[in-house]
């Protein structure tokens, strides 16, 4: 993000902490933006996170910049732990679609500062993440089957993405684009794409004993 002439680096720590690393003469100096943060991202170069206000009870979101915003996104923040930033073909600047866990089976997903839904899940689903493609609304990324299966579920709605042969390791919602990418436990590395209903690229484990 510009700070004057100079850019700054920003940084999460495994703690919620929100550093700004700033170039000075001799060396980086680190200041703490703000702690409690639980998810991070970039939308055309301007950072924006949520994070939770313990003593005002409050999750908030917090766009960072030339036209600074931040906002109440939810009161009442017992037992939020987790949240995640995703892309959203409608979101409303400067909100970044994002969904806040409520609680272990309920769920805030949030693309405007007056729009947002309530979504109740399965204690078999494990959220992964948070999308909007132009043609649909926005919907939380679960994995179902031991982790072979990626759904969309709405508020009312559930359909199935695709199958993978491999159970999934790791998963993320690129921020640009309607297009998810994951890792499987054997190595491999997947881009699909949502409006194609197919994968874009594979990169496949050379050490693969199969």
């Amino acid at each position: 993000m510009p700070q004057g002439d100079k850019p700054s680096l920003f940084v999460l720590d495994a703690s919620g902490n929100l550093f700004r690393l700033k170039p000075e003469a001799d060396e980086p100096v680190a200041l703490l933006e703000q702690s409690g943060v639980l998810a991070l991202t970039s939308l055309e170069g301007i950072p924006a996170y949520v994070s939770v206000d313990k003593a005002r009870n409050t999750v908030e979101y917090t766009s960072m910049g030339r036209e600074p915003f931040r906002g109440v996104v939810l009161s009442g923040a017992e037992g939020v732990e987790q949240a995640f930033f995703g892309f959203g073909a409608h979101a409303q600047a400067p909100f970044c679609l994002l969904a806040i866990q409520k609680s272990p089976t309920r769920w805030l997903v949030v693309s405007g500062q007056k729009r947002s839904n309530d979504i109740q899940t399965e204690q078999t689903q494990e959220i992964v993440g948070v999308i909007q493609e132009p043609n649909y609304a926005e919907a939380l990324v679960s994995l179902r089957e031991n982790r072979h299966v990626v759904t969309l579920k709405g508020p009312d709605w559930e359909r199935t993405l695709f199958e993978s042969p491999d159970s999934i390791a790791h998963l993320t919602v690129c921020q640009g684009k309607p297009w998810i990418a994951y890792s499987t436990t054997k190595g491999d590395v997947i881009v699909y794409s949502l409006p194609l209903a197919q994968s874009l690229c594979r990169y496949l484990n050379e050490d693969r004993n199969d």
